[in-house]
């Protein structure tokens, strides 16, 4: 379990968007980093949101976002 004093926030963005069906979105979010070294612990997915979680080492992210947008990341 992590303490909240382990979480650092980058920042929060607001975005909205008009989906192809008509419905408006109107997202907020707030982006933290946390050192986490336990890769072995058990998450429990909200799969209503979350399709896949992915380990990367942060020199690891910095690569795959130089050029493009990587398609398989959320644009925000």
């Amino acid at each position: 379990m992590l303490d909240s004093s382990e979480l650092h926030f980058q920042g929060m963005f607001a975005e909205k968007k008009v989906l192809p069906n008509g419905f408006i979105t109107n997202d907020l979010l707030y982006v933290y980093f946390v050192n986490w070294t336990d890769k072995d612990s058990n998450f429990t997915l909200q799969t209503e949101e979350v399709d896949t979680l992915k380990w990367f080492s942060f020199k690891e992210l910095e690569q795959k976002f130089t050029g493009e947008w990587p398609e398989n990341f959320v644009p925000y």
